[in-house]
Order: C-alpha cells, then sequence, then structure tokens
C-alpha cells in the first residue's frame, strides 16, 4: 500500500474517534456548560419557574379532578388551572392508579418551527431537552397524579448541539487540512528546490522528507544535485587544469622561442643552448606533472643562489627582449619552497611584464630578508594595454602556489604602475 494513501486512512480514523470523543464530552457537560454561561446570557430556567409547583398545589384545592377522560364538564373547567403553566410547560393529571384524565400540551410545541426543531432535537439529543417533574396533588374531590414536562432548554440544548457538532467537525477539518498542508508544503519545497537547479544553484541542499513517498523523491532530488553538483565540479576543475596547463606552457615555450630565435639570428651564442634544454625539460616536467594531476607541494631547502639565479634567468631574457631592469639584492641562508611552483611562479610573473610592461620605463626586482624573505616585482604598464582584457589566470595560479607554501601574494596597481609582493616564511 502507498504509504501517504496508509497514513491518510490512519489519519482519517484517529481523527474521526478524536472528534466524536470531543462530541461525547462536549455533549455530557452540557449542563456544566449551562450552569456557567447562564449568568451572562439568563437562559430559561430547566425546570420553569421556581413558583409553579406552589401555586399549582394552592389552586389545585379549587378545582375538581375529573372522574375519567369523558368527564368534558369538569375538565373544561380545569382551564384556568392549567393556564397557571407557561408556554414551555405541558401539564398532565392521572388517576393514582395511573390511568390518564387530562392535560395540555405546551403551547410552543404547536409553532412550526418548535415543532420542526422538535422532531429533529429529539432524536439528536435523544430528548434530553424534556425534563419532567412529577408528584401527588390534593383536589377538590380527591387526590390525583400531575406530570410536568418542561421545555425551556430546548432551544438552549438545540443550539449546543450544533456548536458541539460543528466544533467536532472543524477539529476534524483542520487535522485532515494541517496533514494536507504539510504535504503541498514540501512539495512546494521540493518544486522551488527543483527550479534553483534547473536556474543553476546546486548550492541549495534539498529539503528531505522521510517517511513516504514525497520523502524518497525529496531524498532522490537530493542524491541528484549532490551528483550534479559534483560532476560540475570536476568539469570547473578540468577547466581550470587546462587553463592552468595552457598559461603555465605558454610561458616556457614562448622564452624557449626567444632563445631559439636569438640563436638563429647569431649561430655563435651556444650558450643559450643550455637554456633551450632547460626550458624543454621544465616543460616536459611541468606537463606530466599537471596531467597527471601531481598538484602535491614538496617542500624543500634552497640556498639564496638558487632563487635569485631563477630571477637573473629571467632577468636576462625580458633583458634581450629590450627591457630595462634593476635589481637591488640583500643576501639571504635560504627558504623553504617547492622548487617546481616557484619557477611556474617566476615564469607568470615575467611573462606578464612581457605581455602588459613598458619598455621606455625600467623593472625593479627586490630582495629583501629579515623576518620573512620579500620578493618584488615593479613595472609599468604599457597604456594600450590597459584595455587589453585579462583574465588574470597567471595572478589566480601565483596567488593559490603561494598559499600552498604558506606564503603570501600582494598585488597593487596604481595608475600605470604594477607591483608584486612574494612573501615568503623563512
Amino acid at each position: 500500500m502507498h504509504k501517504i494513501k496508509a497514513q491518510f486512512l490512519l489519519l482519517i480514523l484517529i481523527t474521526g474517534f478524536l472528534s466524536y470523543g470531543l462530541f461525547q464530552i462536549l455533549w455530557m457537560n452540557k449542563f456544566n456548560v449551562y450552569d456557567g454561561l447562564n449568568p451572562y446570557f439568563h437562559f430559561l430556567p430547566v425546570y420553569g419557574p421556581s413558583s409553579l409547583s406552589d401555586n399549582l398545589v394552592q389552586q389545585a384545592k379549587n378545582y375538581e379532578i375529573p372522574d375519567s377522560d369523558q368527564d368534558t364538564e369538569t375538565i373544561d373547567n380545569l382551564k384556568p388551572f392549567f393556564d397557571l403553566t407557561d408556554k414551555y410547560t405541558s401539564l398532565f393529571i392521572y388517576k393514582m392508579n395511573g390511568e390518564y384524565l387530562t392535560g395540555k400540551q405546551a403551547q410552543v410545541i404547536e409553532d412550526p418551527a418548535f415543532n420542526m426543531a422538535f422532531l429533529y432535537g429529539y432524536h439528536l439529543t435523544d430528548g434530553s431537552f424534556e425534563r419532567y417533574q412529577s408528584f401527588p396533588l390534593e383536589f377538590k374531590n380527591g387526590t390525583g397524579f400531575v406530570q410536568l414536562i418542561f421545555y425551556h432548554s430546548m432551544y438552549y440544548i438545540m443550539i449546543y448541539a450544533i456548536i458541539s457538532l460543528l466544533i467536532s467537525c472543524l477539529f476534524f477539518i483542520f487535522v485532515v487540512m494541517y496533514f494536507l498542508s504539510v504535504k503541498v508544503n514540501r512539495i512546494t519545497k521540493i518544486k522551488e528546490s527543483i527550479l534553483q537547479m534547473a536556474s543553476g544553484n546546486l548550492e541549495s541542499p534539498v529539503p528531505v522528507f522521510y517517511l513516504d513517498e514525497i520523502g524518497i523523491v525529496s531524498y532522490q532530488l537530493e542524491q541528484l544535485r549532490i551528483t550534479l553538483k559534483k560532476t560540475f565540479e570536476q568539469e570547473q576543475v578540468n577547466q581550470n587544469l587546462i587553463a592552468n596547463l595552457s598559461h603555465d606552457l605558454k610561458t616556457p615555450l614562448t622564452i624557449l622561442n626567444g632563445y631559439l630565435e636569438i640563436i638563429k639570428r647569431n649561430p655563435s651564442k651556444i650558450e643559450y643552448i643550455d637554456s633551450c634544454i632547460q626550458k624543454t625539460n621544465e616543460i616536459n616536467n611541468l606537463s606530466n606533472r599537471i596531467l597527471k594531476k601531481e598538484e602535491d607541494i614538496h617542500m624543500e631547502w634552497v640556498s639564496n643562489e638558487f632563487i635569485w639565479n631563477e630571477i637573473k634567468e629571467h632577468i636576462d631574457y625580458i633583458s634581450l627582449a629590450g627591457f630595462q631592469v634593476e635589481t637591488i639584492y640583500k643576501e639571504f641562508k635560504g627558504i623553504q619552497i617547492d622548487v617546481t611552483s616557484y619557477k611556474r611562479i617566476l615564469s607568470n610573473i615575467f611573462s606578464n611584464i612581457l605581455k602588459y610592461g613598458d619598455k621606455q620605463k625600467k623593472v625593479i626586482v627586490e630582495c629583501h630578508c629579515s623576518e620573512y624573505l620579500i620578493l618584488v616585482f615593479k613595472n609599468y604598464i604599457q597604456l594600450n594595454s590597459i584595455e587589453i582584457e585579462s583574465h588574470r589566470i597567471g595572478l589566480k595560479s601565483i596567488e593559490t602556489r603561494m598559499k600552498q607554501m604558506n606564503g603570501e601574494m600582494i598585488v597593487e596597481s596604481y595608475e600605470n604602475q604594477f607591483c608584486i609582493k612574494l612573501i615568503f616564511q623563512r
């Protein structure tokens, strides 16, 4: 059986039972409620006027009791006696042996509206609005047995029964509607999650509900969201990998091409052959490491000569490209770095200088050492290159690799000047 259907049927049974119990509790306390409300609403007395019984006892001595229900003359003479009752009270006279003699129905029963309410209300309330009072009464010619039936509580009982029934029904409807509203609310939340996923938002989790078919749908949808998110994240990683590979390979390839151009124009510059071989090895190692996704950092101690020689190699190359470079260098004992990451950082920095730098202004490279090793690279930007669109892939790569080595990158840019500071832990 479907879980929602089973839940709904069980809810109907339990709520129906509770509603019936609520009605019974309200009905059993109808006269307690009557006593509580009477001071405020002044209902008619349940047993009629309190002086009625005393009046009947006093006036009965002035009237004769009929010998039978055929004694019409005596019965007619009792009319003033019957008029002692109000319109909500019936009065019947019996012999002491129980034989019916005469009586008078309450006038209100002859009212069509009351009569209809009486017929339906009698079955609904099981006649609980009828209140009885019986006692022997001394008449002028003997003793008779008088029965009084009071209908004063008829309207109250009927209204109370209807209100009690409405309260019980409203309780039933409220519980059922609450159950349905919970289910609809869950479906609405799932719909909103689907719309968010359709718009590309895979960050917001799908609310998971259990125990029924809606819960199964929400759980499966959440699993789908997680799977899609992982897929898109992996695609983003792959895209970043391709972008980084393209950018990181472009710089050494550019330098390699520059060295080869120098050798082509001047074959005697054989000292650049070693640089070409070195750049070829760097490209090979870099491509292998990236394609194998070996992004782990291998920290090792290097000397100050290694740090500065790597910088000098790039300085020599941009000098060949027409840049003037001013250096400020202070010796230090060495630091702990990832060599491959350090080389890629320098390649990105000098690649940007080659692409955007102004050859008419000096490039300044500084090396300061105190508590930290600070490398500073300053250059001026060509005016016509300011409008060139940049994806800042190189800067993002530098920032990532500096963080991996527990370092920091600071970028400063003002007017047409650009400065990168690399801060290494010692």
